[in-house]
């Protein structure tokens, strides 16, 4: 309704790990200590305007400073390639 001529939208995942890996055996591997986060960004285009990414959602491990305030913070439970993080 808000954009009648809407002519595509995508979503993409996108995982963060504190290391590398070129194999899915090797994202399989991964423990909690690897896991950073994940963003969700969605992609839309339309005749109207060239083309809009915008962030759908995210999680970030909290970080490891005491003295930092996250407002709302919670534990979520995320899984990539079949290994849970936390």
């Amino acid at each position: 309704m808000r954009n009648p001529d809407l002519a595509s939208s995508t979503a993409y995942r996108l995982s963060f790990f504190t290391r590398k890996f070129t194999t899915q055996r090797g994202l399989a591997s991964t423990t909690d200590k690897d896991f950073l986060g994940y963003v969700v960004v969605k992609e839309d285009a339309a005749p109207s305007f060239v083309r809009i990414l915008r962030i759908y959602e995210s999680v970030l491990r909290p970080p490891r400073h005491d003295n930092n305030f996250v407002r709302g913070s919670q534990d979520w439970r995320c899984q990539s390639a079949g290994s849970r993080s936390r």
